[in-house]
């Protein structure tokens, strides 16, 4: 079964956010830095960026840059950028390890 939304908004800088529940009582939220409100539209620090805690105890942040990371429920970290260009570079970091990082190329910016 899906999460379960408990609220939602709309915050005075003109962010979205959500609060959010899973069947065993596990919160999570996910917050977005979109330009919805007309100060942010004009705004060139609005990066449209959002991060996700999600139920599961995974998180995942966009920059809206072609920056993400997604760090796993137990801990374990990818790191992805895609520069203008279109080439991806992605690391991987073990849960309590150090990673390595992978090639390059075009990525397919699917999540």
């Amino acid at each position: 079964m899906p999460d379960q939304i408990t609220s939602r908004g709309v915050n005075n800088d003109g962010n979205k956010y959500d609060t959010r529940v899973d069947e065993a009582g596990n919160k999570g939220y996910h917050y977005s830095k979109y330009a919805t409100h007309p100060r942010l539209m004009t705004d060139r620090s609005c990066d449209e960026s959002y991060y996700y805690k999600n139920t599961n105890g995974s998180t995942y942040y966009n920059s809206g840059t072609g920056y993400t990371q997604y760090t796993s429920p137990s801990g374990g970290t990818t790191k992805t950028y895609t520069s203008p260009s279109g080439a991806t570079t992605k690391s991987y970091t073990p849960a309590g390890g150090s990673g390595g990082s992978g090639g390059s190329g075009k990525g397919s910016g699917k999540k």
